[in-house]
């Protein structure tokens, strides 16, 4: 069982910064996923950006990025079977809740596209 969670958590955490970041789009006006997803929003100037100078800002957007980079991709296209997937899981966990705790306390419990 929690080979599966960091999959469901990245698909959780990317939909949470989706709704809240006014659902942007791609250029073909399809939803935006991932990497992509989390560059427009975290990125300097972006709907959800975070950090107060220009070198937190990118550490933020790094950060969101990495999650759906390197948990994403790794978790989302197949179940692995790992010796370590309790730990694996409650850290991809400990990552989301940091990437999402940021926003609220950056924009409050009602984020931008909320309100």
């Amino acid at each position: 069982m929690w080979d599966k969670v960091p999959a469901v958590v990245v698909t959780f955490v990317e939909h949470w910064f989706r709704s809240r970041g006014g659902n942007p789009s791609n250029k073909s006006g399809g939803k935006l996923y991932g990497r992509g997803l989390f560059s427009e929003l975290l990125r300097p100037g972006g709907a959800l950006t975070l950090g107060s100078d220009l070198s937190e800002q990118e550490g933020w957007h790094d950060l969101g990025q990495g999650l759906v980079k390197a948990i994403g991709n790794g978790h989302r296209h197949g179940v692995q079977d790992r010796a370590d997937a309790e730990r694996l899981a409650w850290s991809v966990i400990g990552l989301g809740s940091l990437l999402m705790g940021e926003v609220r306390r950056t924009y409050g419990d009602r984020a931008p596209a909320e309100e």
